[in-house]
C-alpha cells in the first residue's frame, strides 16, 4: 500500500472497509442459521468478564493502535465472574466494537 497513489490508497481502504463489513454480515448470517437449525451448542462456563474484555481490547489495540480509545467499568453490584457461553459473548463484543469502528470509519 505504500507505493500507491492517493486515489489508489483510498480505493484500497474502501475495499478493505467494505470487505470487513461483508465478512461481518456473512458471519452474522452463518450464526443465525446455526441458531435457527438448533445446531448451536450451549456451552456455559465461569469466566472473568474483565479478563475477556481486556483480551478483546488488546486484540483491537494491536490491530488499530492509537486510532481507538476505549474505557469501561463494571458496577459494584455486578459479579466479576459469570456463567455464560464465552464464545458467544466474545462474538457479540467483537461485533459491537467492529460496528462502532465502522461507524467512525476507523476500519
Amino acid at each position: 500500500e505504500d507505493n500507491l497513489s492517493a486515489s489508489q490508497a483510498e480505493y484500497v481502504t474502501t475495499i478493505k472497509r467494505n470487505s470487513q463489513s461483508l465478512l461481518l454480515t456473512i458471519n452474522d448470517l452463518s450464526e443465525l442459521s446455526k441458531i435457527e437449525s438448533g445446531k448451536v451448542a450451549d456451552v456455559k462456563k465461569q469466566i472473568n468478564v474483565k479478563v475477556l474484555v481486556d483480551e478483546i481490547a488488546s486484540i483491537f489495540k494491536n490491530k488499530f493502535g492509537n486510532r481507538i480509545n476505549y474505557s469501561w467499568n463494571v458496577e459494584d453490584n455486578i459479579p466479576h465472574e459469570i456463567n455464560i457461553d464465552d464464545s458467544k459473548l466474545r462474538y457479540i463484543l467483537n461485533n459491537l466494537l467492529l460496528f462502532q469502528l465502522l461507524a467512525q470509519q476507523i476500519v
